[in-house]
């Protein structure tokens, strides 16, 4: 077996790897679900989320996971709709009108 491949996680929380002369060790680990690190989760309708929601995103992406990544996108817009919502009272619609208008901008060449 390669060193570090992984076995199981077991009930307990502790997953199995192993060395490259075959023997084994367990490390503790925090359960991760879907993802491969850590990820502080964020408040609904706070900034938090979307930082939780964008490190999710890095995450998906690193795990070479396109489908992981666009339902992080999902949950993204999401969170940027519950904060713009909670805090400015401005709705999804709203910020793509400001959104369209920048492209329009960009794509004339000058923004003004």
């Amino acid at each position: 077996m390669s060193s570090g491949a992984i076995l199981h996680v077991s009930d307990d929380g502790f997953l199995r790897k192993f060395r490259s002369d075959g023997s084994s060790f367990f490390v503790p680990v925090k359960a991760t679900g879907y993802h491969t690190r850590h990820i502080d989760k964020g408040r609904v309708g706070e900034i938090s989320k979307i930082t939780e929601e964008y490190q999710e995103l890095m995450d998906a992406n690193s795990q070479d996971n396109p489908v992981m990544e666009l339902v992080e996108l999902t949950d993204l817009l999401g969170a940027i709709e519950a904060y713009s919502l909670e805090k400015y009272k401005i709705s999804m619609n709203q910020l793509l009108t400001m959104t369209r208008a920048t492209q329009r901008a960009f794509q004339y060449g000058h923004r003004k």
